[in-house]
Parts: structure tokens; sequence; C-alpha cells
């Protein structure tokens, strides 16, 4: 954590080494993945005032956790060579299943609890109580912001990994998603007369995090150089 007026850095977990993590929306909690002294993911949740240890939520392989509504934890679970979506709650030891049918990935949880997504070529949100999914976007990213309030889905071209174009909109209150077509959004044209609140240019940036309102977010910017050299062959 970084006071960002002072510039005082502190680790909240010494010691863990965490390939994937997120913050529960008060702040108090974080769900993270780290590996074993094999290698193998687990994931894992503790308290950030550290008056706890940290807590394993399975004794499986598993990975990209992340906070749902009321605290709840969802996380990918592997079972042979399929993964499926589990759920614990905050006062909860047994993890539960959350689909029958294996998915390719697993990209978060609506915040109302009525979606998760499938970010595997393309964007799509599963219902959670059952039901038919629906196709967000093809080739891009997308999730909500803090608060449930927007959706953010990010275009780029085809074999592009970082830059592209964030489209943020509005979301009806109590809905996690926007009306969509039903082939869902081929590209940042699509969204004309949506309720698109903020355009964001994503040159120069790789991973995004959205903030408390479009206008604030986090990102990294990759730089990278190289050197030629020239090795005489004899």
């Amino acid at each position: 954590m970084t006071d960002l007026d002072s510039g005082r850095t502190v680790a909240l977990l010494p010691g863990v080494s965490m390939t994937e993590f997120d913050i529960a929306p008060d702040g108090e909690r974080v769900a993270f993945a780290t590996p074993d002294g094999e290698g193998t993911l687990h994931a894992w949740v503790a308290a950030l005032d550290r008056r706890t240890p940290p807590r394993q939520l399975t004794s499986s392989v598993a990975h990209k956790p992340c906070f749902g509504p009321g605290g709840d934890v969802y996380f990918l679970v592997r079972e042979g060579d399929q993964e499926f979506v589990y759920r614990v709650g905050p006062d909860e030891t047994v993890p539960r299943r959350m689909n029958s049918q294996p998915v390719a990935d697993f990209g978060g949880i609506s915040p109302h609890g009525d979606w998760w997504l499938t970010n595997f070529n393309r964007v799509i949100a599963l219902p959670t109580q059952g039901g038919s999914p629906v196709r967000i976007c093809g080739f891009c990213g997308a999730g909500w912001g803090p608060g449930g309030a927007f959706l953010y889905i990010r275009f780029r071209d085809l074999g592009e990994m970082g830059g592209g174009k964030t489209i943020v909109i509005g979301l009806p209150a109590g809905k996690d998603l926007p009306m969509l077509p039903p082939s869902g959004l081929k590209s940042a044209e699509d969204v004309k007369g949506m309720n698109v609140v903020a355009d964001i240019d994503m040159r120069g940036m790789m991973i995004f995090a959205p903030g408390p309102n479009p206008s604030v977010y986090a990102y990294s910017r990759m730089t990278v150089q190289r050197n030629l050299f020239s090795i005489p062959l004899k």
C-alpha cells in the first residue's frame, strides 16, 4: 500500500508472493492466489490489519479469486483437466461449486451477484441462477468498476496486447448489464446510443484498473529497450 501524498509504502502481507489478488470493497480483506513449495497455486483470504492469520480457501488447485457482493469470495478450482467456479461466504469454510459445466476462464462476478464473466477470446456474461448467457463483446476486456455503477469495456485491435480504447457505460439502477445487441459489441463504434460516460484512450497502457469514478484509474506502462549487437563468426 502506498500513501500518494507522502509516498510511504508498506507491505501489508510481508513474505507472501501473490500471482493474483483482489481487495474487498470495504478495504479490510484481500483474496489472493499464491504458489506452494511445489509451485501449485492455491486461493487464500487474509485480513489486511493482520489481526488474524491468512486462511486457505481450499486444498485444491485454485486461482483467480475475487470478491462478490456480501463479502463472498469467488475463484476457479481445477478438477482433473477442467476448471469450475466456486464460492465461499465470509463465515463459511466449505466452498460451493457455482456451475455444472467447466469454464475456459473466469473474469469476475457482477456487483449484484447475478452474472459472472468468462473471458476466452470473447466476453460472455453467464447468469449465476441459470438462464441464457449474454455476449458482451469480442476480442475485448470487460469488468465492473468499484460500486457497480459502471461497466468498463476495453477494445483492442487484433493482435494488440496493450493500447486500444476503454468505453465506460453507465448502468441502470439495480442492473449489472446495459441493453446489448444479441451478437454483442464488435467495436467501440457499436456503443452509439448507449449511456457512454467516458472514452479513455489506452495508448501506452497495459494493465488497467478502474477507480471510484471514470476519471480515476490506475494503469501499468511498459518501456522496452533493445540493443543491437554484432557478433563475428569464425
